[in-house]
């Protein structure tokens, strides 16, 4: 199929050529930088770049039937967890 696709790429330039063309100026159109490049419409995609601040859960899975019990050994486990990872730096 690749190979297929070279093939005609390398028989038909202009083809590839405008289609080069279509997919630069579909990037330009849908880039997030709110470029202005005259009278080219504009439509860039929404990005999302705020950090998640919320509370961090833990989903945890045990065969416990005490709620207390389970919350004691959970803590324990996520407070060894924390005293025991490597710092990043």
């Amino acid at each position: 199929m690749l190979n297929s696709i070279i093939k005609y790429s390398l028989e038909n330039k202009l083809v590839t050529v405008l289609l080069l063309i279509a997919l630069i100026a579909w990037g330009i159109v849908t880039a997030p930088f709110g470029w202005k490049v005259g009278s080219f419409p504009s439509e860039p995609v929404p990005m999302d770049a705020n950090p998640g601040i919320g509370e961090n859960n833990l989903l945890i899975f045990t065969n416990v039937r005490n709620p207390i019990q389970c919350r004691k050994r959970s803590v324990l486990i996520v407070s060894m967890g924390l005293i025991t990872a490597t710092p990043l730096i």
